[in-house]
């Protein structure tokens, strides 16, 4: 869906309705210069990488620049924590809070800028710091609505070219919302796991560049090229893919005994999961499940090459599940 331009002054603010009330994802404002300024509403608590010490959050932003002497735009991320420490990169986890490189240059092939800066899935959106508090001037836009105890939100932000109004689904699976401004256009790719949402989310970013292990970008890096459109639904189902396994992980430890860690191995399942419209219900979620599960089953019998290669988990879960009603 589009919608008119804002003035230069207000915010743009996202949101989603949990609970009958209304939640904060980011807000989107345009400066004087063309540059878009996105502000999202961060969780809590950030950790670098696995294992490390979580860090209260005080800002987390992205930036998006006209560049007009460069021959492409120039994405960075702004991330502020409690005790101080400000991060500016291309990556939305550095995997050292104190590694500082520079934002990174995406060229664009002839006229078409396209490429996604940061994919959620957000943890429990009932902490107040996720009410939305919008000025007088500013537009508030509700994606929809949803239960947190039968489902989680997923979403993609991607940052275009004025031109570029809409961007392809394939799948029936994801919804778009597009964000018109003067220089750039924000779309917002998003859907529902029917995992129930936990207290802990993740957040990825797609790097304009290739990263070292210490977070810093090499010196003699190649940018990125703009992506194509047909493109950033297939990025937006890798990064569900991903999102799957980790979130999987929380609810599944590898219980030995199968029979009690049947709950956990359905929540898991359930977690690879994507629809357009989170489910109301149980009945619902099983619904869902089980067309998942017919769709899954008709593309294997239809592609003996796909059969042996396609995601070899869901096999593991058939038998967990299977031997977890005995």
């Amino acid at each position: 869906m589009r919608i008119s331009k804002p003035t230069k002054s207000s915010k743009i603010r996202l949101t989603i309705e949990v609970n009958e009330v209304d939640r904060e994802l980011f807000s989107v404002v345009e400066r004087k210069s063309g540059d878009v300024m996105i502000f999202v509403k961060a969780a809590v608590d950030v950790s670098p990488g696995e294992g490390a010490e979580f860090q209260e959050v005080k800002e987390q932003r992205f930036s998006v620049h006209v560049s007009p002497k460069s021959p492409g735009h120039t994405v960075k991320q702004t991330l502020r924590t409690a005790r101080g420490q400000i991060t500016t990169s291309a990556l939305v986890m550095p995997r050292s809070l104190t590694a500082r490189s520079a934002g990174g240059i995406i060229l664009k092939p002839k006229s078409q800028f396209c490429w996604p800066i940061f994919m959620v899935r957000p943890p429990s959106l009932e902490n107040e710091r996720y009410l939305s508090k919008p000025k007088p001037a500013d537009r508030r836009i509700s994606i929809g609505s949803f239960s947190p105890k039968l489902a989680n939100l997923v979403y993609m932000v991607i940052v275009t070219s004025p031109d570029i109004l809409d961007i392809p689904i394939t799948r029936d699976r994801t919804n778009l919302q597009t964000l018109p401004f003067s220089r750039f256009n924000v779309h917002v790719m998003h859907g529902f796991s029917i995992a129930p949402t936990v207290g802990v989310g993740d957040f990825v970013t797609f790097a304009t560049s290739q990263q070292r292990a210490d977070g810093d970008i090499p010196v003699a890096s190649r940018p990125a090229i703009s992506m194509g459109l047909p493109a950033v639904e297939a990025r937006f189902f890798e990064g569900f893919s991903l999102f799957r396994d980790r979130h999987g992980k929380r609810f599944l430890a590898e219980p030995k005994d199968l029979s009690l860690g049947s709950e956990a191995v359905t929540m898991w399942g359930l977690s690879a999961i994507c629809v357009r419209n989170a489910p109301t219900s149980g009945l619902e979620t099983m619904r869902f499940f089980e067309e998942y599960m017919r769709e899954v089953d008709a593309f294997r019998a239809s592609n003996p090459a796909a059969k042996r290669r396609h995601d070899s988990s869901l096999d593991w879960l058939y038998a967990r599940l299977d031997r977890a009603k005995t």
